[in-house]
């Protein structure tokens, strides 16, 4: 889910359902989930805790700039390697056991879900005679650091089997949540694009682009002279224009006067060559987009109407209603 990323933040996972699993495996388990994932500008880490959940041996191995250091370095390793191991059960830089889950297994990025510090009981000696001997290297007091370590829950048989069931709910969560501000972002771009460029100028740029697909040395083609035609090239590229945005504020006379036409020669020739007015024609596509969006349950009507082009999503409906015979929310019912 590397797309989106740098929008990616604490406030976009709380007051949901990926704020909800983690809880779960608070309660449940006793361990908390953190992510960590790349930005275009470093890395990224999620820690949902408040500070009464987040364990002393964090906080104890987190009082030197080095322990801090490493942490951050550790995580990030461990996420990256994650992605092309899966589900790892991990040792960290001070000792400690945390499993780390990747968000989607193959890839490269390194996102992904890791466990907060726990240690395995059949290894606990073992463990804190390497966590006593990183505490001198960084500086730390023994005894805080043996005390802090001994509340680390024990990450049993019972308590790991948990976490491999509670690990998939979060990820898919969190897969729904990068999905959704995807297309929360290509919705700000839709509106963006509807503000910036009129009909007209958007057909202009549609012949431009034709234009390069052409020898140069034919030029433009000349709008009048493609007047009996079978298919006029004017009315391929705003078919397509409108196929492709549908969400665009169109009007006939914009095109129109883009095209060099009066509007009504313009709606004579759009209506002979497609069987259609052009305002029919643009409600069809705007409709049949509609449909796909609202196969999709993390979007409502009114980004799914904003999406297609009506701003009142009043209108929308209505409109909807009378190309389908039922209402977006009924439609969504009947095809979910």
């Amino acid at each position: 889910m590397s797309h989106g990323s740098d929008d990616f933040t604490a406030k976009s996972l709380k007051g949901g359902i990926v704020e909800k699993i983690f809880d779960m495996a608070r309660r449940q388990c006793g361990i908390t989930f953190s992510v960590v994932f790349p930005r275009t500008d470093g890395w990224g880490h999620i820690d949902l805790r408040d500070a009464e959940q987040k364990t002393d041996f964090c906080r104890v191995i987190r009082q030197s700039k080095e322990g801090v250091k490493h942490c951050k370095m550790c995580h990030v390793l461990m996420s990256v390697a994650a992605c092309s191991q899966g589900l790892t059960e991990q040792k960290c830089h001070a000792g400690a056991t945390i499993l780390v889950q990747p968000i989607e297994e193959g890839g490269e990025g390194g996102m992904a879900i890791l466990t907060s510090c726990a240690f395995r009981h059949d290894e606990k000696a073992a463990a804190w005679k390497f966590v006593k001997q990183r505490g001198k290297q960084l500086g730390l007091e023994e005894e805080e650091l043996k005390k802090a370590f001994l509340q680390l829950p024990d990450l049993d048989d019972a308590r790991t089997h948990c976490l491999t069931e509670i690990l998939p709910l979060a990820i898919a969560a969190i897969r729904e949540l990068g999905q959704r501000m995807e297309l929360e972002n290509k919705l700000k771009e839709c509106r963006a694009s509807r503000g910036k460029l009129s009909a007209g100028e958007h057909l202009k740029q549609e012949f431009a682009d034709v234009a390069e697909n052409h020898d140069k040395s034919e030029g433009m083609p000349d709008i009048a002279s493609m007047r009996g035609k079978k298919t006029p090239i004017l009315i391929k590229v705003v078919c397509s224009m409108v196929r492709r945005r549908p969400q665009i504020p169109y009007t006939v006379e914009e095109l129109a006067t883009a095209a060099r036409m009066t509007p009504n020669y313009f709606s004579s020739i759009f209506h002979k060559h497609t069987g259609q007015c052009f305002m029919d024609y643009l409600t069809d596509q705007r409709i049949e987009r509609a449909q796909k969006l609202l196969a999709d349950p993390s979007l409502n009507v009114s980004e799914v109407a904003s999406m297609c082009g009506y701003d009142d999503p009043g209108y929308f409906t209505r409109r909807f209603k009378r190309k389908t015979g039922m209402t977006p929310r009924a439609w969504r019912e009947k095809k979910g």
